[in-house]
């Protein structure tokens, strides 16, 4: 039988691994994999907004990732343990040896500890450079994709007079679930909406190209009377997207265009149509999805 001191000495072993596992900073906040997308909206905005990790690239023994956003060619970071480095650039080219990077998040920093990003491209300044305070480590935050616990708040002062990124919300495991940002349209909070993050892709950039095309379920359903329909494209492509009856008819062309590769949003307002179910069909020649659309007035 053990003695009451072994049993003490692993209760207290066990007391500081708990204690340890809630408050160190956790990584997967900022999961950096390619092929990674996120998908935002919010209300009276005309697009929404996306977020996918689409290339990789090695310089000096780091490994970058490429992020392309909606408003961004690209954005590169670079995570070690626990933090997360951008890069003050929008490209790297291939035979560059040195790039020139700042913290951007410690995610096992203190509640309340600030650090200054001073970008100086004008590009990157107003959503990622200024003054940024880890806030808190434990916001609930709602979104359509899922209620997410114990997310990580970031604040920033941005140098910007009336534009730029002023809040953020990072969830364990899943990424940004949520961000506060002003603009000429004025203040506005961006949920999650989506987020597809495959777990069997390497980090190289043809892994994001091998990506299946995918048509995702459109957002709100049941709506009235707009909704988004998001899909992605493996590469370049032709795209339909038509808009069908319950009968079969087909009421509305949405999308005939060729489009690049990654993720693409297309708003449909049904004020003219009336209650009931619709059917919107993406074909790109190579592939054909339908989802069903409820439409409720």
């Amino acid at each position: 039988m053990a003695s009451k001191t072994s049993i003490w000495i692993i209760i207290f072993f066990i007391s500081c691994c708990e204690v340890y596992s809630q408050t160190p900073g956790d990584s997967s906040c900022f999961p950096l994999e390619v092929g990674n997308q996120w998908i935002y909206q919010t209300t009276g905005y005309p697009f929404a907004d996306t977020a996918a990790v689409v290339d990789t690239q090695r310089i000096s023994g780091k490994l970058y990732y490429a992020v392309k956003q909606s408003y961004y060619e690209y954005v590169w970071f670079r995570k070690e343990d626990d933090k997360i480095f951008i890069v003050d650039t929008v490209a790297i080219e291939l035979d560059t040896s040195h790039v020139r990077e700042y913290l951007l998040f410690d995610f096992a920093a203190d509640s309340g500890k600030s650090w200054e990003v001073p970008l100086e491209n004008e590009s990157l300044i107003c959503d990622y450079s200024g003054t940024i305070t880890l806030e808190s480590r434990t916001d609930t935050v709602e979104t359509p994709a899922g209620v997410f616990t114990n997310c990580i708040r970031f604040s920033r002062n941005v140098p910007c007079a009336d534009a730029g990124i002023f809040k953020e919300w990072y969830a364990p495991g899943t990424g940004r679930v949520a961000y506060l940002q002003d603009s000429f349209s004025g203040m506005r909070t961006f949920v999650l909406s989506a987020l597809h993050i495959p777990t069997a892709l390497n980090d190289s950039p043809e892994s994001y190209h091998a990506l299946r095309f995918m048509l995702l379920r459109n957002y709100p359903n049941p709506f009235n009377p707009r909704t988004w329909i998001v899909f992605e494209l493996p590469r370049q492509l032709d795209v339909v997207v038509d808009i069908y009856d319950i009968r079969g008819r087909k009421i509305k062309t949405l999308v005939d265009a060729c489009l690049n590769y990654g993720l693409h949003s297309v708003e449909w307002d049904a004020s003219d149509q009336a209650s009931g179910v619709y059917f919107c069909t993406i074909y790109t020649g190579d592939f054909t999805r339908t989802i069903k659309l409820q439409l409720i007035r």
